[in-house]
């Protein structure tokens, strides 16, 4: 069997959900011994073997595919397994040559997503609103990953949702049927992302010593929510004056953007700003910190939250999307309602200030996702639901 994946998010250019997922889900195909290429953009990169990568970026990769059709229809692949809206530009054509079975991984819900990224209110006063970069994404490429996410299902012999919840949405907006969809949750590297690893060279890094430490990742500010971890901090600084939040993924026009809003809160000495961090240096990001905050408007299972458990770090997370799924309240993290600063400050004090508790919620993360979420588990379910069709 010979397997395609579809992304316009890979790295080493670019790193998110959907990027980690084709990486893993490559590697773990390669070791079975199925060869298996990532068709995605960006230059060649020899840290990344058996890609076809466009020269366009990850907005343009859509339109741009179909150039590549030949390319691609050479290598004479069984399965083409298209992740989100990346396919959209080539899924048809590989359809009309019937000779290739499709099947589409769905990892958003984008009119949730849309719906988000709105202006941020805080007891009744408009306290951020959306960006340029986030309003066109909002009004202009939502629509165009609404095309691309009807073509791909249209064309589909399988789809696979990454949480129950995105099945629903999905059954519920499209005429799909039940029986050619199936679940199978994001999965984490365990050994990559373990509790042994020591995160004292960021710690070194930022002069932290001992100071209580929150992590949070996501370079959105709105739909990731960070603005309203901001709100929290200022309050969690009047009982812990030494503590700290790392935000990583921040590009330099929104660090700009947030040095106003962290100077009113008086908490700018307390907030570290960090840009895009290599995959690789990640679990030090995580061993660093004493828990890891994922306050989001929208999720559908998120890769961070995956990533803090498998490092035994306790998580707190917005009850939204399919994170309940993975996240059990007061069994291995604390889930709060999404935009609720009230129940951040609370559950941030209760983590910072009882490390027993971090340590009983952190490793019974660790323990699920040994169980249920190793890549060598999510791996043997995406194999099966290829040779199902191949």
């Amino acid at each position: 069997m010979k397997v395609c994946l579809v992304t316009n998010i890979f790295p080493p250019d670019f790193v998110g959900g959907p990027g980690e997922v084709v990486y893993n889900l490559q590697k773990y195909l390669l070791e079975q011994g199925i060869e298996t290429y990532v068709f995605t953009c960006g230059s060649n990169d020899k840290r990344y073997p058996k890609t076809i990568r466009t020269y366009g970026g990850k907005q343009l990769f859509p339109a741009i595919s179909p150039l590549y059709f030949k390319t691609i229809d050479r290598f004479h692949f069984d399965v083409m397994n298209f992740h989100a809206e990346s396919g959209m530009g080539i899924a048809p054509l590989m359809f009309l040559k019937r000779s290739t079975k499709i099947i589409t991984t769905l990892h958003s819900e984008v009119l949730t997503e849309s719906k988000s990224t709105k202006p941020v209110k805080i007891s009744g006063i408009v306290i951020e609103k959306p960006s340029t970069k986030e309003l066109v994404a909002k009004n202009f490429l939502s629509i165009i990953k609404l095309t691309g996410i009807y073509m791909e299902l249209a064309v589909s012999d399988r789809i696979i949702a990454v949480s129950e919840k995105t099945k629903e949405d999905f059954l519920r907006q499209h005429q799909i049927s039940k029986n050619k969809m199936t679940v199978i949750h994001n999965g984490v590297d365990c050994e990559k992302f373990n509790p042994k690893i020591s995160g004292e060279s960021v710690r070194t890094t930022y002069s932290l010593d001992d100071s209580p430490l929150i992590l949070t990742i996501g370079g959105n500010i709105l739909i990731k929510g960070t603005i309203f971890a901001f709100f929290a901090l200022s309050q969690i600084v009047k009982v812990l004056p030494k503590v700290k939040l790392i935000v990583v993924g921040i590009d330099k026009k929104n660090r700009e953007r947030l040095r106003p809003i962290l100077t009113n809160l008086g908490i700018m000495n307390n907030v570290i700003l960090v840009g895009r961090i290599p995959n690789y240096e990640m679990p030090l990001y995580y061993s660093s910190s004493d828990l890891v905050l994922l306050p989001s408007l929208s999720e559908n299972f998120p890769v961070v939250a995956l990533e803090a458990m498998s490092s035994g770090k306790p998580v707190i997370a917005s009850r939204v999307g399919g994170i309940p799924e993975l996240v059990s309240n007061n069994e291995n993290g604390i889930l709060v309602s999404p935009s609720n600063v009230e129940q951040l400050v609370e559950a941030l004090l209760r983590l910072l200030e009882n490390q027993s508790l971090r340590n009983r919620l952190g490793n019974m993360g660790r323990k699920l996702v040994e169980e249920k979420y190793d890549w060598k588990k999510i791996g043997q379910l995406y194999l099966k639901e290829f040779q199902k069709i191949a």
